[in-house]
């Protein structure tokens, strides 16, 4: 496993270059970057989903029990990003309909792929291999979105798209000692090697597309507005 996970880390470095993430670091006014949250919606519900399948569909008990202790570490964050589209978006446009309708149907289309994925995956160690590169594209995602929030000066209002949630994503057990040691083992044949490799390369396919995306949606002006209580005028940045 440690061989698949130096893979994912070359894959996240060139996910981090990626369209959605240049954008952020234009450090833009709120009202012009953070339009592509609504859409993330349905992704990160179905992320909860995929979490609890993960856990159930695992048999390995030690993988089980690693399988567990992420979803728990992670249960209650789509909470805190429903809070976070509260404070900055009008609620009322945020609707079943919209969620379900055409401006979202390549989230939709993205989620339930990475969805089958998971439950199609032919081992655990596989399942695994899924849960390490959905964890990777959070971290990066966190990390990015986390040092806009804050130099736009932003970090009190939001939970999130915050230091909060950030700081959430680097506690994950896979990332302290006891988890690094029981992946690395994980041994793989050469076959399931390639499998694993070719499920990261196809996964991260999957988010650039989504991510290409959302920045779409931006460029062309969606039409949900920001809520006064997000000042959008009169907010701080921090950068020099």
């Amino acid at each position: 496993m440690k061989t698949i996970q130096e893979y994912i880390a070359t894959k996240q470095e060139i996910f981090a270059q990626g369209a959605l993430f240049t954008h952020l670091r234009k450090r833009l006014p709120l009202h012009q970057t953070m339009g592509f949250a609504p859409y993330g919606a349905f992704w990160v519900m179905t992320f909860q989903d995929i979490l609890r399948l993960n856990e159930i569909l695992t048999k390995d008990p030690k993988l089980k029990e690693f399988a567990y202790h992420h979803m728990q570490e992670d249960s209650g964050h789509e909470s805190w990003f429903m809070q976070d589209l509260s404070v900055m978006f009008d609620a009322e446009q945020l609707t079943i309909d919209w969620l379900y309708g055409p401006d979202c149907s390549d989230i939709r289309d993205a989620s339930y792929t990475i969805m089958a994925e998971m439950i199609k995956a032919e081992s655990d160690q596989l399942r695994t291999v899924v849960l390490l590169t959905l964890e990777s594209t959070s971290q990066i995602f966190s990390k990015e979105i986390t040092s806009y929030i804050y130099d736009m000066g932003y970090g009190e209002k939001l939970k999130y798209f915050s230091k909060t949630h950030c700081d959430a994503e680097n506690e994950h057990a896979m990332y302290e000692e006891e988890g690094e040691q029981l992946l690395h083992t994980i041994k793989f044949t050469p076959q399931e090697k390639e499998k694993a490799i070719a499920l990261v390369d196809y996964i991260y396919a999957i988010f650039h597309s989504m991510f290409d995306s959302v920045v779409k949606k931006i460029e062309t002006h969606n039409s949900l507005k920001f809520l006064p209580n997000i000042d959008t005028d009169s907010a701080k940045t921090k950068v020099a």
